[in-house]
């Protein structure tokens, strides 16, 4: 979400910007939640601290609802949505392409530095990276006002990717710039757009429906056995050999 926002409503309901720090693990996350459960409940006794949301209640509740916020926080919330599946691949978990991500984040900021009048868009690697450092929120205005002079907003907000559009345009812009500051492709594989979310657009296949799918036949060719450390054995000796199929024997082979 944007930061930007994120300050402002702050200074307005609470006088100061709330900061925001990760958790190291879940004990700490436990005893946290205990403590602000119990400050909810003294602050807010008639208020349940944890609900079972019926979201067609809570659409219109927020619907009928009045906030001084001037941030539509349902619909930035939509736009995460969208933008966890397209970080959700295994590959972010990896080790070294994290690293690369934060390397490449770094030229973000400095061609933003370097270009600050451009409206610059990061691919998915470097934009996981941008949402990280906002988690942070005190020490993301701290640097970004420290390189601009004000806070860097992330205006996600801009979504048509369209031929002609502010996206596409801006897209097209900052891999030129890129390429003549850097000298190297913006474009990261596995870092880019993977089309849209197909949540609600796919029914879901069950393990058995997978298991339907798989070819059940195969041919086996086995050209040779050699049997080693053999114990010692009188006469004409014969081998047999079974074959199994999901633990099951299913034939020999004489």
């Amino acid at each position: 979400m944007s930061r930007y926002q994120h300050r402002k409503r702050n200074a307005l309901l609470n006088g100061v910007v709330v900061d925001h720090t990760l958790l190291r693990n879940d004990k700490a996350k436990k005893k946290s939640l205990q403590e602000t459960k119990e400050l909810w409940q003294r602050e807010y006794p008639s208020h349940p601290f944890e609900i079972a949301l019926d979201p067609a209640k809570v659409i219109a509740n927020y619907r009928d609802g009045k906030t001084n916020f001037s941030y539509d926080i349902i619909a930035a919330a939509s736009r995460q949505k969208e933008f966890g599946y397209q970080v959700s691949l295994p590959h972010y978990y990896d080790q070294m392409f994290l690293e690369t991500a934060l390397m490449r984040y770094r030229k973000f900021l400095l061609l933003k530095l370097l270009r600050p009048a451009m409206f610059i868009v990061p691919c998915y690697d470097m934009d996981l990276m941008w949402h990280t450092h906002q988690l942070f929120p005190l020490a993301y205005k701290q640097d970004t006002e420290k390189f601009y002079g004000k806070i860097f907003n992330h205006d996600d907000s801009v979504n048509d990717r369209s031929e002609g559009s502010k996206l596409n345009n801006a897209d097209k812009a900052t891999r030129e710039a890129w390429r003549e500051e850097y000298g190297e492709n913006f474009a990261q594989f596995g870092a880019m757009y993977r089309g849209p979310n197909p949540a609600g657009k796919l029914a879901r296949v069950l393990p058995e429906e997978i298991l339907a799918l798989r070819t059940r036949n195969a041919n086996i060719t086995c050209e040779r056995l050699e049997l080693i450390a053999s114990p010692q054995v009188n006469g004409n000796p014969r081998l047999k050999v079974f074959m199994s199929a999901n633990e099951k024997p299913v034939s020999s082979i004489q």
